[in-house]
């Protein structure tokens, strides 16, 4: 949903809404108010696909991460914290990437093997 995924990217930036609206304003000369963002972050209205372009160009990641179009139907309760990941895998270099994967990849071999018990799992995630 992108109301909740603008409002989670935006906090994983430390910004206030009224910072976010001050930021694109000045970096892409617009009239944003906080309102504005406001109402993007409540799902009272859906931005224009220009402002969600923007929004995405600010933040760094694609468009259809803020609009969560390929939201998978086993994800729907985790996409948010599964993108938030994402996000933050993206900003790292090719080589911390690779090195997020291999430990990844040990993970779930584990998991997959019955090497972690029950009680090590976090169903929380």
């Amino acid at each position: 949903m992108f109301a909740q995924t603008l409002r989670d990217i935006r906090l994983e930036h430390h910004l206030s809404q009224q910072e976010l609206a001050d930021n694109l304003n000045k970096k892409y000369n617009k009239k944003i108010s906080k309102s504005m963002i406001s109402r993007w972050e409540n799902g009272t209205t859906d931005p224009q696909m220009d402002y969600v372009r923007m929004l995405a160009g600010y933040f760094q990641v694609e468009p259809e991460d803020l609009m969560d179009v390929e939201e998978s139907p086993n994800l729907n309760s985790k996409t948010s914290e599964y993108r938030a990941i994402q996000r933050k895998a993206k900003n790292l270099s090719t080589k911390d990437q690779r090195k997020l994967l291999n430990i990844m990849q040990v993970t779930f071999d584990n998991l997959n093997d019955g090497a972690l018990k029950d009680d090590d799992k976090d169903d929380d995630i």
